[in-house]
């Protein structure tokens, strides 16, 4: 399953030698990417992450260091193939299934609501009403 397979990603992700993580750190000028240096109430956390979100410009297919892709906390920062196959590939996957399933619940809540049918579109959600 791709719930599976995220889970797989992410473990071999985290499970890359400390120096190929450092590669993907975020900084001041982009805050996506990893870090294991968070703090909370002044202390160290005791955890690894890696932030990564859709891209600016909504297309997963274009090159992270796109010029359309930047948005206001930066740019998707992935392992390389070699280090991590198949990691962007089924990060992607499950973003877009989140993507798929939130739109799917944002019509079944509109509809709850009372939402008229056909103005889906006009609330920015792809699908038809259903009751």
């Amino acid at each position: 399953s791709l719930l599976s397979q995220f889970r797989e990603a992410i473990s071999s992700f985290f499970s890359l030698p400390y120096e190929s993580k450092l590669k993907l750190k975020r900084n001041a000028n982009n805050s996506r990417g990893y870090f294991d240096d968070e703090l909370t109430k002044r202390r160290r956390d005791w955890k690894e992450c890696l932030d990564v979100g859709v891209p600016g410009s909504r297309d997963w297919s274009a090159g992270d260091d796109a010029d359309i892709n930047p948005c206001l906390d930066g740019r998707n920062r992935f392992p390389v193939e070699e280090e991590c196959p198949k990691f962007r590939e089924v990060v992607v996957r499950y973003f877009e299934e989140c993507a798929r399933l939130s739109n799917e619940l944002a019509v079944l809540m509109a509809g709850a609501l009372g939402v008229e049918e056909g103005m889906e579109e006009e609330m920015g959600l792809a699908k038809r009403m259903v009751n």
